[in-house]
């Protein structure tokens, strides 16, 4: 079984950020072409494809479009561990805000005494988080896993 291909029944709306998502969509699928997919990936890929091929109203298109390139990229990185430059970074930016900058924010403002602290942990949240991501995406693109485009 193989991918299909994108057949757009409808005008694709000029907004940028679904031009945007149309590209990184077959730029995805161009990345696809020729590797070995997990049979589930695929089938869900295709759905998906299919419901782009099938959507003739231009509005309807340009969600169907952005939740296509949402899914494959979701897909992608649970089946394959393949995922978008700085992928990781955006993902832990909102761990270490709310797993290390809170609970540091919380701890400071207690031990202080004023809870107005709590802002000084989520700035010292955000950047190991940053970090633990930018190691991910680092890890990543030595092994080969990441795609030619940022998230």
């Amino acid at each position: 079984m193989a991918l299909h291909s994108i057949s757009l029944q409808a005008k694709l709306p000029s907004k940028k950020s679904v031009q945007r998502s149309y590209q990184k969509l077959l730029l995805i699928l161009e990345y696809l072409e020729g590797k070995t997919i997990p049979e589930k990936a695929e089938v869900q890929l295709n759905e998906r494809i299919d419901k782009i091929n099938a959507e003739t109203d231009s509005k309807k298109l340009g969600i169907t479009v952005r939740k296509a390139y949402q899914r494959a990229t979701q897909l992608l990185e649970q089946h394959m561990k393949i995922v978008p430059r700085r992928y990781y970074v955006m993902q832990w930016m909102a761990i270490g805000i709310a797993a290390f900058g809170v609970p540091i924010g919380v701890a400071l403002g207690t031990a202080l005494g004023n809870m107005a602290f709590m802002g000084a942990g989520i700035g010292m949240g955000l950047p190991i988080g940053m970090a633990v991501g930018t190691s991910m995406d680092q890890k990543a693109e030595k092994e080969g896993r990441q795609l030619p485009f940022d998230v």
